[in-house]
C-alpha cells in the first residue's frame, strides 16, 4: 500500500468523523433548545386571538346589561358578534387582547333569525381576522373554542362537529357538541389548522333531536354573506357614539369608573371622574356618568345641572332628560321635573317610564287627574305595565274611586305578584285603602 493510499484513507476517515460529530452535536444543541414550533397544532385559536373583543352593553342607568365575544372583521372597526349580546343596549363598549377599550357608536345590522350583528367602533389598523379565509367543517371533524374571555390564554375547548342544519332559510349552519354560554358566546371557532369556521351562536333549536348539549356555530359562510349586505349601512346609533374626545385610553378610564358604580363606590368614581381631562369631561358620556354617580350620592341638585350638560351634548336623546327629572323629583322640586318628564317625552313619545314617572310627580303634587292622564298614556303603550297601574290606582285613590283604584291594584298584583310593584300593590289592597275622605 503506497504511503499516498494511506494518506487518502486517514483523510476519509476524518471526514466521516467529522460529519459523525457534527451531527450528534447538532442533535444534542436541538435537544437543549426550547421548541418554537406548531404554535397553532398546541393553539389552535392562535391566529385568531388579536382578534377578538369582548362586548359589554349597558342601560340607561349604565348598569350592566350583558358580556359576550366578538370578532373584529375589519381594520377600519367593524366587529361581528351575536344579536343577543347587543339587546336594548343603550351603550356599549368593546375591549381587544390587548386592553384596549373602544365606544361602539351604531349596531349596522341585526337578525335575530341567525343571531347575528354587526357593530362599528371608531378604529383604525385593528386587527381582523378574514372571512374570506374560512372554512366548514364537516361532521366529525375537530373545532375549538374559547372557554370565555378570561380564558382566552388557556386550554380551548375542543370537541366535533355533530351536524349541519338550516335556520331561516340559510344553510351552512353546524352543531358543536359541546356547551359554550353566557360570557364565551359570540367567540371564534377554529378548526385544527387555526381557519375560522365560525362564531358561537344562541340559536336554540329545542324541535331538533340531538340538540341539547350542543352549541350552534354560525359559519364564515352566513356571516360573509350577512357582512357584505350590511356592511355599508347608517344603521342605529349608540349613546355611546356621543363620546367626544374619548379615545381608547379615556374610555378604559370610564369603564373603570362604570365598575366603581357597579360595585357601589360612588365616593371613588366621583373622586375620578374629577380626575379626569378637561377635555374628555366636555363629552355626553361623562355628564351623564358624572350625574347618575351624583344622583346616588343623593346631590340631586348637582346632578340635575350634569344632566342638563348631557341633554345640551346629545339634543336627540331623551334619557338625559329623564334622568333630570328623576334628580329634581329627588330635590321635591315636582314642577320642575314634570317640564323634564315632558322633554323626555317630547324627544321619544314611546319612553314609558318618564310617563310613569311624570304621573308620580303629579300625584306627589295632589293633582290625580292630570297624573291619570300621563299614566294612561303609559298604558296605552303597554297594558301590562305593572307600574303604571300600582301608579294610576294610587291616583284613582286620590280622586276617591274605589272600584278603579281596586281593579288597577288588583292587575298589578296579578300581572307581576313577585316585582315590588305588584308586592306594593297586594299590600295596598291587604291595607282596606281607607279612601280620602274616609280619612
Amino acid at each position: 500500500m503506497t504511503t499516498s493510499t494511506i494518506c487518502q484513507r486517514k483523510s476519509g476517515c476524518s471526514v466521516l468523523l467529522t460529519l459523525t460529530l457534527f451531527c450528534l452535536c447538532s442533535s444534542y444543541s436541538h435537544a437543549q433548545l426550547p421548541t418554537t414550533t406548531t404554535t397553532v397544532g398546541r393553539q389552535p385559536l392562535a391566529k385568531v386571538l388579536a382578534s377578538v373583543v369582548r362586548i359589554t352593553t349597558r342601560d340607561r342607568s349604565l348598569a350592566v346589561l350583558n358580556e359576550g365575544l366578538g370578532l373584529i372583521i375589519s381594520e377600519d372597526g367593524l366587529i361581528i358578534t351575536n344579536a343577543l349580546s347587543v339587546k336594548d343596549a343603550y351603550i356599549a363598549t368593546a375591549m381587544t387582547s390587548t386592553g384596549s377599550t373602544y365606544f361602539i357608536e351604531s349596531i349596522l345590522a341585526e337578525d335575530v333569525s341567525l343571531d347575528l350583528a354587526l357593530l362599528r367602533v371608531r378604529g383604525q389598523h385593528l386587527p381582523a381576522a378574514e372571512l374570506s379565509n374560512g372554512v366548514i367543517p364537516s361532521a366529525g371533524s375537530d373545532v375549538f373554542a374559547l372557554k370565555s374571555w378570561k380564558e382566552k390564554n388557556s386550554e380551548p375547548l375542543s370537541g366535533k362537529i355533530s351536524d349541519a342544519w338550516q335556520t331561516a332559510g340559510k344553510i351552512d349552519m353546524v352543531d358543536f357538541n359541546v356547551v359554550l354560554g353566557g360570557k364565551g358566546i359570540g367567540g371564534p371557532v377554529v378548526d385544527k389548522d387555526g381557519r375560522l369556521a365560525g362564531i358561537s351562536n344562541t340559536i336554540l333549536r329545542p324541535f331538533r333531536r340531538g340538540a341539547v348539549g350542543n352549541t350552534a356555530i354560525c359559519s364564515t359562510k352566513i356571516m360573509t354573506a350577512f357582512v357584505s349586505k350590511n356592511a355599508t349601512e347608517t344603521g342605529v346609533p349608540l349613546a355611546s357614539a356621543y363620546s367626544g374626545a374619548f379615545g381608547p385610553d379615556g374610555a378604559n378610564g370610564l369603564v373603570k369608573i362604570w365598575k366603581y358604580l357597579d360595585e357601589k363606590q360612588y365616593d371613588i368614581a366621583s373622586r375620578e371622574l374629577r380626575a379626569m381631562p378637561s377635555l374628555l369631561q366636555d363629552a355626553y358620556v361623562y355628564s351623564l356618568t358624572l350625574g347618575l354617580t351624583q344622583f346616588r350620592l343623593n346631590q340631586f341638585e348637582a346632578a340635575a345641572k350634569s344632566f342638563s350638560s348631557a341633554s345640551q351634548a346629545n339634543p336627540t336623546d331623551a334619557t338625559p332628560a329623564y334622568h333630570g327629572g328623576l334628580a329634581l323629583r329627588g330635590a321635591k322640586k315636582y314642577e320642575d321635573s314634570i317640564l323634564a318628564f315632558q322633554a323626555a317625552t317630547q324627544r321619544n313619545p314611546q319612553f314609558i317610564e318618564a310617563y310613569i314617572a311624570m304621573g308620580r310627580s303629579y300625584n306627589a303634587m295632589q293633582q290625580p287627574s292630570l297624573a291619570i292622564d300621563v299614566l294612561s298614556k303609559a298604558l296605552a303603550i303597554d297594558h301590562n305595565n305593572v307600574d303604571a297601574h300600582l301608579n294610576i290606582g294610587i291616583s284613582y285613590w286620590g280622586m276617591s274611586d274605589r272600584e278603579r283604584t281596586m281593579d288597577h291594584l288588583m292587575q298589578a298584583s296579578m300581572i307581576d305578584p313577585k316585582s315590588s310593584a305588584g308586592i306594593r300593590a297586594a299590600a295596598l289592597m291587604d291595607s282596606g285603602l281607607p279612601m280620602p275622605n274616609e280619612q
